[in-house]
């Protein structure tokens, strides 16, 4: 996975970033991977996956893991998995 970066709609906004393993809970999420799933994946607890993906979400100001994936691939924030 390559994180790219991509600015906001507003002005100052800073350009958005994310970990790398922010990017890889993103990708077991693109891949319909439940938080449980991402987290054998990722060798990491079920509550660290649920850590990130807030995370992501407040990043890119999003509801839901769903609308996350759809408008970063929409965005290329991270390139397409």
């Amino acid at each position: 996975m390559i994180e790219k970066m991509h600015a906001n709609t507003t002005q100052d906004s800073l350009p958005i970033s994310f970990t790398p393993r922010e990017q890889q809970c993103f990708y077991w999420a693109a891949k319909d991977k439940s938080i449980k799933e991402t987290a054998e994946e990722m060798f990491v607890s079920a509550s660290t996956v649920r850590k990130y993906r807030e995370k992501i979400l407040q990043k890119i100001n999003c509801k839901s893991m769903t609308g996350a994936v759809a408008y970063i691939l929409n965005l290329s924030l991270i390139e397409k998995v």
